[in-house]
């Protein structure tokens, strides 16, 4: 069977070719992971300040690790060749709404504070 492996990688090399996407994060990866970390750092910028520490890093780097293979002058045109430019976008589109977040879970903790006194 190995034999028969080698033998049709070496007559078929593009059987054998690795797409870039099958290393990138998936589409549902991507939407989850940006809409969990807009859930978790508007919670966390509304109720518990002190707990973006942990959240807003562990967010960014979710972001950092996705975004620098897009930014990559040899992978990224590739990432949009195959996945797509709805893809693409989506992947920048979701860090920004993460801000929005952050931002409108600051100013909702600010008006509450505010009402109290």
């Amino acid at each position: 069977m190995r034999a028969l492996v080698l033998i049709s990688a070496i007559a078929f090399p593009a059987l054998a070719w690795a797409e870039v996407m099958d290393k990138e994060f998936g589409f549902p990866i991507v939407v989850a992971g940006g809409l969990i970390g807009a859930v978790a750092i508007f919670a966390a910028a509304r109720w518990l300040p002190w707990a973006l520490i942990v959240v807003a890093p562990a967010t960014a780097v979710f972001f950092v690790m996705h975004l620098s293979e897009l930014l990559d002058p040899h992978v990224g045109p590739d990432v949009l060749r195959e996945a797509g430019a709805l893809y693409v976008g989506i992947s920048w589109a979701l860090p920004l709404f993460v801000i929005v977040a952050l931002i409108a879970g600051l100013l909702l903790r600010r008006g509450r504070q505010n009402a109290a006194t």
